[in-house]
């Protein structure tokens, strides 16, 4: 009987241990794997902000060009350019030199610009 006793009772023990053993072992595993998610997680993010960082100085030539347009468009609103007029740094023509400038123009400048910066974002 206490034979028997002793055998349960230190069989309980070693339960005991391999238990807390697995379960010391199973909290490293997750902390190993809590670490490598919060080093991934970080590495994208990381990514994100140098992307949005690179659109913005691709967008922001566009959009300026775009505003010195407009404002040279207001300045000469009515009247008709010697030579079409083209967004800056592309062939898109937004007055044809038979034309004379007006509001319709100006929002073309807009759309224009609108379509490169979704374009540019696209990627």
């Amino acid at each position: 009987q206490k034979a028997l006793k002793r055998l349960d009772e230190k069989i309980a023990v070693i339960e005991s241990e391999q238990a807390e053993q697995s379960n010391t072992k199973i909290r490293e595993v997750k902390d190993a794997r809590d670490a490598s998610v919060g080093e991934l997680e970080e590495r994208r993010k990381e990514i994100e902000a140098k992307f949005d960082e690179e659109i913005a100085e691709k967008l922001d030539p566009i959009i300026k060009a775009g505003q010195r347009l407009e404002q040279n468009l207001q300045d000469d609103m009515g009247s008709s350019p010697k030579t079409d007029i083209h967004f800056p740094d592309t062939e898109i023509v937004v007055v044809k030199s038979s034309e004379s400038i007006a509001n319709k123009h100006i929002s073309k400048v807009q759309k224009i610009v609108k379509d490169q910066l979704e374009e540019l974002e696209r990627g």
